[in-house]
């Protein structure tokens, strides 16, 4: 498992290198590791978390309210 949450600031969160060893899928690390993240973040006041994913993660990241970013397919943001 790796994971790497960079804040800009107090205000501004950066998620990334979320990845789960593939012996370890299946067991919805996964999602305890970004709905963590993004409660963290919240209470500690930020107003948005950004992230870039691969297409095929969209789903995954929206299922937790992150929404695309306008003018970049990749990119998608929380807001609180």
């Amino acid at each position: 498992m790796n994971l790497t949450l960079c804040w800009y600031n107090v205000q501004r969160g950066r998620l990334e290198d979320v990845v789960v060893s593939e012996e370890y899928r299946g067991r919805q690390l996964g999602k305890l590791i970004v709905s963590t993240i993004t409660l963290l973040a919240k209470k500690v006041g930020c107003y948005k978390i950004g992230l870039d994913c691969k297409d095929s993660m969209k789903a995954f990241y929206n299922s937790f309210g992150y929404a695309g970013e306008k003018g970049n397919d990749n990119t998608m943001i929380i807001r609180f």
